[in-house]
């Protein structure tokens, strides 16, 4: 599914002459936006004319390797630990395909960096082959829900991942819609505090750095240092979108992941002072109740009969 979001270019005409030759064969489908309204609407207007079990965005700068599904469908049925998502390394290349790095991604995790964890891939230099990239198949790296906390931003980008659809169902919502840049810190953060992730240590994709990306925007200066402008981070928003969905499906949460769970998300993504989190989500749940968004509600367990959710037992 290819989603146009009201591109001002000649996108759209270079899509549909896709469309109509041979390599499409059939295979796409094209819908454009009538105006221009970000990146989180781009995603959910294309998973709403999709059904497959997994999901890839792909953003409309980079591309992925021939074994990208592949790699990534392997890692979702072959280990033993469950994900909402799996993520893998990319390449970062220049506007021409000039190949400049690795992204920072999981090289960025402790468990990653350290110079005894070997990497996934090498460049090999010949005078007879040229320039080959040889790839290492090493261990997945699996993070539990919440273990992010500590850690930080330890992925690659949207580019590099795929999602398991009924996560992604789940934790949409139309507030996100809002997020014109940076969807993948409310995608990524949301998924992983619900089923952990899966981290996929091979190069299969592209990351393009051409001087105009909404985020990643700085130059690549090695290091630790940061590939996207921090002033352009929605961090706190998304967060608060996050906070927002758990408390209005608050009965939903606690069925599929526990209401201790539950209430530890909320706590994770909630403001950081505690009365301000007490006030909002108090205000949150009564102003729900009047709603009648509550009512009636059930907390499901094994076993048991549905039980009344109130606001004592949030």
């Amino acid at each position: 599914m290819i989603v146009d979001d009201a591109s001002t270019d000649d996108s759209a005409s270079v899509v549909e002459r896709f469309l109509q030759s041979d390599r499409a064969g059939g295979r796409f489908r094209f819908h454009r936006h009538v105006q221009n309204e970000g990146q989180m609407a781009a995603f959910q207007t294309g998973l709403g004319l999709t059904s497959g079990s997994f999901v890839v965005f792909v953003d409309a700068d980079d591309f992925l390797f021939p074994d990208f599904l592949e790699a990534h469908i392997k890692a979702h049925l072959n280990s033993a630990r469950l994900a909402a998502f799996t993520n893998s390394e990319q390449l970062q290349i220049s506007a021409d395909g000039q190949v400049i790095s690795g992204i920072q991604g999981l090289a960025g995790t402790p468990a990653l960096r350290s110079s005894r964890a070997p990497d996934g891939h090498r460049w090999s230099f010949s005078a007879t082959r040229g320039v080959t990239l040889e790839q290492t198949e090493l261990p997945l790296k699996y993070f539990e829900p919440l273990e992010i906390a500590s850690r930080g931003w330890i992925w690659s980008t949207t580019s590099a991942t795929m999602f398991r659809r009924p996560v992604l169902d789940l934790i949409m919502s139309p507030e996100a819609r809002t997020l014109r840049i940076c969807a993948d810190r409310y995608v990524f953060n949301f998924s992983h505090c619900l089923g952990g992730s899966m981290l996929i240590r091979s190069v299969h994709g592209c990351y393009r750095r051409h001087a105009v990306n909404g985020f990643a925007t700085n130059p690549v200066l090695g290091g630790d240092c940061f590939i996207g402008d921090n002033r352009k981070d929605p961090a706190e928003l998304a967060n608060a979108l996050i906070f927002q969905r758990i408390l209005r499906q608050f009965a939903l949460f606690c069925t599929l992941a526990g209401k201790s769970h539950t209430i530890a998300m909320l706590r994770h993504f909630g403001p950081r002072r505690r009365w301000p989190k007490l006030k909002l989500a108090l205000t949150t749940v009564f102003q729900m109740i009047r709603d009648g968004q509550l009512r009636g509600a059930t907390r499901l367990s094994p076993g048991s009969a549905p039980a009344r959710l109130t606001p004592g037992d949030w």
